[in-house]
């Protein structure tokens, strides 16, 4: 397919309003390395654009590309997980020795502890989206996200008291 004006093809449009997201979901899922994040990203776009000619605006656009990229990172994480490595996801940056900064550590040390879907969801929670949106995107009830979350804390702070 060839196009004229790259601005005016509604899938690119797509990808520069959710650039962002799917940068974020594959830099997690990656953990830092450069080239899984790169490979990743590429499968994902891949698969956004295979699916592009079934996608029906029944929901929000950045919701069925949450869905595509979060499977197809948590496909890829299943094809690569004996080659990956346990690393926890940085939230912050430690050359600083500050409380704050010390805390912020501890606190991804303690995520990292936690299973990967539940470190996912936090992920999206800590990214600011509403419970309703994430529900969506897991295809779930906003209430299981609010119970999975309360569990999860509670988790972080029985795993901190340890």
């Amino acid at each position: 397919m060839k196009i004229e004006n790259r601005s005016q093809h509604p899938f690119l449009t797509l990808l520069d309003q959710h650039h962002r997201a799917i940068d974020k979901l594959c830099w997690a899922f990656a953990r830092g390395n450069e080239m899984d994040y790169e490979d990743l990203r590429q499968d994902a776009i891949v698969n956004l654009w295979v699916g592009w000619k079934n996608y029906k605006p029944l929901c929000q656009s950045v919701t069925w590309v949450w869905r595509i990229v979060l499977n197809t990172c948590i496909s890829w994480q299943r094809r690569n997980r004996r080659y990956q490595s346990i690393n926890s996801i940085s939230y912050a940056d430690y050359s600083d020795d500050s409380t704050e900064t010390y805390l912020h550590q501890e606190l991804s040390e303690l995520i990292a502890l936690l299973p990967e879907k539940d470190q996912q969801l936090l992920a999206l929670y800590m990214d600011g989206w509403k419970l309703q949106e994430i529900a969506q995107m897991l295809s779930t009830t906003e209430t299981n996200i609010q119970t999975r979350i309360y569990r999860i804390k509670k988790q972080i702070n029985r795993l901190s008291n340890e």
